[in-house]
């Protein structure tokens, strides 16, 4: 590989990829598979807890800023750092593969009481597996499940760097810039932000998760 690359701004080596119809693969894999490695990794730690999906993730994203001979690359416009943008399109990567892991499997039954060993998997009188975990183990199962369950691709963004301590002005402009990557011209506010939050996230996720402690009696 071309170490000159290291001596490249993002600019550069993205005029590079998208010049002569996109011959030049090797800047791409710089970026994508060096540069911007730890960033990939940090997004698919955050929402994984392991790195399983890191080289899966750079592969997705690589055909994603390849297709149609870099549209997404070519339209690139700098508004946001590179990094940044770049995230931003690995968070939705990441939010469609836990759709995908989770799209034929029921949320697990758990017990809260009578289990003498937290985190063990026993066999339950009907022959399935029932995880035991603690109060706030199954909270947070039941919280994860709500937000899949929500099966809306901003609102989950919107709470997974809620999560992670973003403020709502700092989410209003995430999700400006993850439509713009779309190629998707919206604009948000903080308040606006506040409200889809008050209105419609948080009664949405409290209705799924009582249907969740009666569907699973909890």
């Amino acid at each position: 590989m071309n170490e000159n690359y290291s001596q490249k701004s993002d600019k550069e080596i993205i005029d590079l990829i998208t010049a002569n119809d996109g011959s030049d693969e090797e800047a791409a894999h710089y970026l994508i598979f060096k540069r911007y490695l730890p960033a990939l990794r940090n997004t698919c730690y955050k929402i994984f807890k392991d790195y399983d999906y890191l080289a899966d993730l750079q592969q997705n994203i690589y055909y994603t800023l390849k297709k149609d001979n870099w549209y997404y690359l070519r339209n690139y416009q700098g508004n946001a750092t590179f990094g940044r943008w770049l995230s931003i399109i690995a968070q939705n990567d990441c939010l469609k593969e836990v759709k995908r892991r989770n799209k034929f499997t029921s949320c697990p039954i758990y017990k809260t009481n009578d289990s003498p060993d937290d985190g063990d998997i026993e066999s339950s009188k009907y022959g399935t597996a029932t995880y035991t975990a603690s109060h706030d183990d199954y909270r947070k199962t039941l919280l994860i499940e709500a937000i899949r369950l929500l099966e809306n691709e901003q609102w989950q963004l919107m709470i997974i760097k809620r999560l992670e301590g973003y403020q709502s002005a700092e989410i209003a402009t995430l999700l400006k810039q993850w439509y713009k990557s779309q190629g998707v011209e919206r604009n948000f506010t903080e308040q606006g932000v506040n409200k889809i939050f008050s209105e419609k996230i948080y009664p949405e996720l409290r209705k799924i998760i009582d249907n969740l402690k009666k569907r699973y009696k909890w």
